[in-house]
């Protein structure tokens, strides 16, 4: 049996979300709730280098390359495939809140000292 499929076209990131990737994990499990989703894809042109860095910071993993996949500016450019699933961004956002409860400990410990 084939899973469900939807597709959701972004054309690009915001580049003051670029750097929180605690934001694109959020999004992408709200997404995934709200529709019912169990997997999201990405495909990124190859030479993106700033979008495939974000997506796995987010969770996504690659999964292979589809060559000559995306036109962009008038040509063919293969495309990254990254997918993730529930566990995957789960995995970062539990990650990231980890690192912000021993920052905040570890200020609190040295101003008592």
């Amino acid at each position: 049996m084939l899973e469900p499929r939807a597709s959701v076209h972004a054309l690009y990131w915001d580049r003051a979300v670029m750097g929180q990737p605690r934001l694109g994990v959020a999004l992408c499990l709200h997404a995934m709730e709200k529709w019912g989703l169990r997997r999201l894809i990405a495909e990124i042109p190859k030479p993106n280098a700033l979008a495939a860095a974000y997506v796995q910071k987010v969770g996504f993993k690659t999964v292979g390359t589809l060559r000559k996949r995306l036109m962009v500016r008038n040509r063919w450019e293969d495309a990254v495939v990254y997918d993730a699933l529930p566990e995957d961004l789960l995995a970062v956002y539990r990650e990231k809140e980890d690192g912000r409860h021993r920052r905040v400990r570890g200020e609190e410990h040295r101003q008592a000292s």
